[in-house]
């Protein structure tokens, strides 16, 4: 493993990005018999040193995530008759309450306005889909 390399996965160490489409956190790097073994929070990739740029390429900034619920989120979640909320419905109910405690805390900015209305218009369209959703259901029920 070149230094320039080794600088490179060190700079990485502690990020977290996205590859591949799933959001990892790289938490650590070693060589192994010429080939390089990057440790994440969930998986371990191990990369021939000609597929190390290819790696490269593929990692991306994760984009702001304030939308989505965290993993340690404590939720007031009910289930009802064994009906559990979908991951759509958790993901929309965390995106509204980010939008408001974002809009109770501080002074409300032009941006913040933007994009608590854009996001309440995501999810208003998202629920008349569902409705959709269930009205086809129960038709074919009947």
């Amino acid at each position: 493993m070149t230094k320039e390399l080794k600088n490179r996965l060190e700079l990485l160490s502690g990020k977290t990005k996205v590859y591949e489409g799933k959001v990892i956190k790289i938490k650590n790097f070693k060589d192994v018999n010429g080939t390089i073994v990057i440790f994440t929070d969930g998986i371990s990739i191990a990369l021939a040193t000609n597929e190390i740029d290819l790696f490269f390429d593929n990692l991306s900034d994760v984009k702001e995530d304030s939308f989505m619920p965290k993993k340690n989120d404590v939720s007031n979640e009910v289930i009802v008759n064994g009906y559990a909320p979908s991951a759509e419905n958790k993901v929309m109910k965390a995106s509204l309450l980010n939008v408001l405690s974002d809009l109770q805390n501080g002074e409300i900015t032009p941006e913040k306005e933007r994009k608590a209305m854009s996001v309440c218009g995501v999810i208003n369209t998202m629920v008349n889909m569902q409705k959709v959703e269930v009205q086809l259901i129960n038709s074919f029920k009947k």
